[in-house]
């Protein structure tokens, strides 16, 4: 049983096993901002993996998992964010990304948009937990600003409410140029 203060209890004092000896989650790996990767199987069935991100006050999460590849996806599988606390789910996600897999993005998930300060668990796990999952990746990006929010903001020349390059605003706000015209002057 948890108890207070506890973000886990394994009924052991070993360091190294997902838990801590003083009963707090122990990620398998501490992704890099502002983009971070790492590679991971649910095995065996209802094994979960947990993976830890820092971030400072006002910032923005997107993760997402896909194949090794990043083309598609290797099975149905679930995104849960926890606060700093190591308690509290934020929010999930199960199937937004490419397929079935999960995809949490703050154009779209409130729950991922300008977060305090602090260390955020993302847990992967199988949206069934008799799946047995192998080779999936999970990619991070964390930003100060929301490009494709339809408001422009610092750091930001232009933001047109979406992030597809090609249209005049590229994916990350910045001007592009589309076509170039001469003439005699």
């Amino acid at each position: 049983e948890t108890g207070v203060n506890e973000q886990c209890d394994d009924n052991n004092t070993m360091n190294g096993d997902g838990c801590s000896s003083t009963c707090q989650l122990e990620p398998e790996a501490v992704l890099a901002t502002p983009t971070g990767t790492a590679n991971g199987d649910i095995s065996p069935s209802g094994d979960q993996d947990l993976f830890a991100v820092t971030l400072t006050a006002g910032q923005f999460l997107r993760a997402e998992v896909t194949d090794m590849a990043g083309t598609g996806c290797p099975g149905d599988l679930a995104l849960d964010l926890y606060g700093p606390d190591g308690i509290t789910i934020l929010g999930s996600d199960d199937d937004n990304g490419n397929g079935v897999c999960p995809l949490i993005n703050p154009l779209t998930n409130t729950f991922a948009r300008a977060l305090p300060a602090g260390r955020y668990l993302l847990r992967v796990r199988a949206s069934n937990d008799t799946d047995l999952i192998t080779g999936y990746r999970l990619q991070t990006s964390v930003t100060s600003n929301l490009c494709g929010d339809g408001t422009p903001q610092s750091g930001e020349q232009c933001d047109d409410s979406n992030t597809t390059a090609g249209d005049g605003c590229s994916a990350t706000c910045q001007w592009e140029t589309i076509a170039t015209a001469s003439g005699m002057g």
